[in-house]
């Protein structure tokens, strides 16, 4: 069999495109596991400061409240 003819044949082009599409899928999978890492990382972080974002006591809401912990109020709390 002629190297050339291997080249060309119906089984080899097939061969490739398979590879080919593995490879895609793989490229898609790690980018959809690399978003959702993202995504969760930020939650993550997010939700540790809770009580930072929405103007709680420093020490967190199951230390003892003294009312010297909380900011000023305003028209958006």
């Amino acid at each position: 069999m002629d190297i050339n003819n291997f080249f060309q044949s119906k089984g080899f082009k097939i061969a490739t495109w398979c590879v080919a599409g593995c490879i895609i899928i793989f490229f898609i999978f790690n980018l959809g596991v690399f978003v959702g890492t993202q995504k969760a990382k930020f939650s993550f972080r997010w939700a540790e400061q809770y009580q930072n974002n929405f103007a709680g006591p420093a020490g967190g809401f199951f230390q003892r409240i003294e009312g010297q912990d909380f900011m000023e109020s305003n028209g958006i709390f």
